[in-house]
């Protein structure tokens, strides 16, 4: 039984089982946020006193748990592989003798499909981001995401084999048709009989670790209540102020007592201050997710365990698998681009050097991910010699002060200057369509973009930033993404960086993919220029 208790008036932190009087109120939720902030130092209460002395998750611990988590993605990699290669050889013997497989691999065709196979199997599971440890520790994210990539990817061998003409033994239907089903059973046992257990002990703390509720508004209640609602076991929770308590408290307070995870509420009044707090407990390693009350403007996935607010999931941006297949992906498609579309970067550049006085391409410095700076392409759409003051008064009130959104003539609120004086008839042209930016498949091809990420800033535009906002270039710039798909110029800028955060915090192989399809028809209409 769930008994009914109350929070003793020095802890911030107990059993979850006791939290089964915090929605039955309003009173009571009152009184569980006043005792969260009577001593919110005070995390570790008495029901937790039985435990070995010191943090729930010491530093040996922690130590030999980062270890192990470096060996669990190459452990399901190869689990996924060994089930591929696995629900072939139990079938194929039912219509080719050994002989005939041995042979079929040992030619060219066969060593391509096995490498092309390969590549392509870990390629697809990483796109539907089944080696991230929120997946990998989590029973219903494994069959949500790992039974869809593995159809995927299963057809992607198809198709190889196909195109490389290796018959053997994929000609056969009767051998491909019990595979699949056989493959997906292997899939599925070893990651929840192998992979699961050990990323569980990899990412104990992740698991096990107790969860913080970080926040002082009306919502918090509500998120705990929700929170009781869909996590019936003992697993800890806490309460904890925001205000009066700096990011660096709060997160030394979840290092301390091993949190898993944190549920930060924000609201418009300390929106920096409940993002600096979210930033410095994710990097202390912990799942941390940012609330927004339902009359939030901003608008993203909604979680089981809260459905009453928006929310934005932090994690840890991308893996060493994610980040090589998507740099590989991003070197396919910028050499893809450069070739294909060389007579009209061509074309535009006569265009523009005939237009008007000076180069065809302009080169200026921005900033990338995590500040670091490089030299961005584009073609020249402004005059020579333009004075740039009055676009950097009009930036540093759309960044600082939350300016108000211009007019067009047609009646659309962008936030951009109208009718730059600096830009020319071709220039004005190409930014619509937004061909200026094709040179920079240049800055993808050399790394320092990618086809798809937060739009780069320039260095004058960093010092504008409060550090939560800087947070948006933790991952590579893109020539498209998220917000020039579903904004572009059309929201202020901090929804914009919200925006950035959402991307780079859950995009994965897929969704790149989609934001560049979704990208050809926003440039060809114009959408959100002026």
């Amino acid at each position: 039984m769930r008994g009914e208790s109350r929070l003793p008036p020095h802890d911030g932190i107990e059993s979850i089982a006791s939290h089964a009087a915090v929605h039955s109120s309003a009173a009571a939720a009152r009184q569980l946020s006043t005792a969260s902030t009577a001593d919110s130092r005070a995390f570790v209460p008495a029901v937790v006193a039985e435990r070995p002395a010191g943090p729930a998750f010491s530093a040996p611990r922690q130590a030999a748990a980062s270890k192990a988590q470096r060996l669990v993605v190459p452990l399901a990699i190869a689990g996924d592989l060994m089930a591929a290669l696995g629900g072939l050889l139990l079938i194929a013997p039912l219509r080719y003798g050994w002989s005939d497989l041995a042979h079929g691999a040992a030619t060219p065709a066969g060593i391509g499909v096995v490498l092309l196979g390969t590549m392509l199997w870990a390629g697809v599971m990483s796109g539907f981001a089944a080696y991230r440890p929120n997946v990998l520790v989590s029973s219903s994210e494994q069959m949500t995401r790992v039974i869809p990539g593995a159809l995927a990817a299963w057809f992607g061998v198809q198709f190889t084999t196909f195109w490389l003409n290796l018959q053997v033994p994929f000609e056969s239907r009767l051998v491909m048709g019990l595979a699949l089903p056989v493959t997906l059973v292997l899939v599925t046992m070893l990651r929840m009989g192998v992979v699961r257990p050990v990323a569980r002990r990899a990412f104990a703390q992740i698991c096990e670790g107790p969860v913080m509720f970080v926040g002082d508004g009306e919502e918090l209640p509500r998120l705990i209540s929700e929170f009781e609602t869909t996590n019936l076991g003992e697993r800890l929770a806490g309460v904890r102020a925001l205000a009066g308590y700096s990011p660096d408290d709060v997160a030394r307070a979840v290092e301390e007592h091993g949190c898993g995870e944190v549920v930060v509420e924000a609201d418009g009044e300390c929106l920096a201050h409940a993002f600096d707090t979210a930033f410095a407990c994710l990097d202390g390693g912990s799942q941390v997710t940012v609330a927004f009350p339902c009359e939030s403007g901003f608008k993203c996935e909604l979680p089981a365990s809260f459905r009453h607010v928006h929310h934005l999931r932090l994690r840890p941006v991308r893996s060493r698998v994610e980040a090589f297949f998507k740099r590989a992906t991003d070197i396919a498609g910028s050499l893809a681009g450069l070739t294909v579309l060389l007579p009209l970067l061509v074309a535009i550049g006569i265009l523009v050097k005939l237009s008007s006085p000076g180069p065809a391409l302009f080169a200026q410095q921005r900033l990338g991910r995590r500040g670091r700076p490089f030299k961005m392409y584009k073609f020249r759409t402004m005059r020579e010699g333009s004075d740039s003051h009055a676009y950097r008064a009009y930036i540093n009130g759309f960044i600082r002060e939350g300016r108000h959104a211009e007019t067009t003539p047609n009646g659309c609120k962008i936030y951009k200057p109208l009718n730059d004086p600096r830009v020319t008839p071709v220039g004005a042209w190409l930014r619509k369509l937004s061909l200026d930016e094709l040179p920079q498949l240049w800055n993808v091809l050399r790394g320092e973009m990618s086809l798809v990420g937060p739009r780069p800033c320039l260095p004058w535009e960093w010092e504008l930033y409060e550090p939560w906002q800087r947070r948006r270039l933790d991952v590579l710039p893109g020539c498209t993404g998220l917000w020039q798909v579903r904004a572009r110029s059309r929201v202020p800028f901090q929804e914009m960086v919200l925006l950035d955060l959402q991307y780079g915090h859950h995009a994965t192989l897929w969704t790149d993919l989609g934001l560049i399809l979704q990208t050809f028809p926003v440039m060809v209409l114009g959408r959100g220029a002026c």
